[in-house]
């Protein structure tokens, strides 16, 4: 998974010194719960955004998909 740029770049750490960034692989129940219960601020998700209406989300940003496979893979012939 790749951290946003936004929460790694030292600008973040300069301006937010006492916002300290814990990662944690989870699937995306796991990290709902997490934010359900307290246990996290926040999560980063990939996937359509929660129906809950305890919760409200966003897309900081697109992201894109990359498969990497071996040379040959039948997905290395797919069109883009």
């Amino acid at each position: 998974m790749r951290v946003p740029a936004a929460i790694t770049a030292d600008r973040f750490r300069e301006t937010h010194p006492n916002v300290r960034v814990l990662l944690r692989p989870g699937n995306r129940s796991q990290s709902r719960a997490g934010v359900r219960e307290g246990a996290l601020v926040l999560c980063f998700t990939f996937g359509p955004p929660p129906t809950e209406p305890e919760f409200e989300s966003m897309a900081p940003a697109p992201e894109a998909v990359v498969v990497v496979a071996p040379p040959g893979h039948p997905l290395t012939r797919m069109k883009k």
